[in-house]
């Protein structure tokens, strides 16, 4: 799953505002006229999805949900959660204290 608030550059706490400052930011910066790489259409293609998700309410709040899931996040990008670390380290003392 991709991580939504990586490609706006905001965190899972961010304001509608703030969210839509950082897409119209990020356009801006990603855009095909502008930005002359290869993958401009596919990075802006990106940018519209995770708007898409994050600007609207209930789409948000599942995709939310969906991220709260272990292996939910897992993609490209190695992304560990709390809970993940958490049941590393208490796996670890399990076995240091066998």
């Amino acid at each position: 799953m991709k991580n939504y608030y990586e490609i706006l550059g905001v965190s899972p706490n961010a304001t509608d505002k703030i969210i839509r400052v950082a897409y119209k930011a990020q356009c801006m910066e990603f855009h095909p006229d502008r930005y002359h790489e290869n993958d401009a259409t596919e990075r802006m293609q990106e940018i519209n999805e995770a708007y898409e998700i994050l600007s609207d309410k209930e789409k948000r709040k599942s995709y939310d949900e969906d991220l709260s899931v272990p292996g939910a996040s897992q993609g490209t990008r190695i992304s560990v959660s709390r809970n993940n670390f958490d049941m590393f380290r208490i796996s670890v003392q399990t076995s240091l204290k066998n």
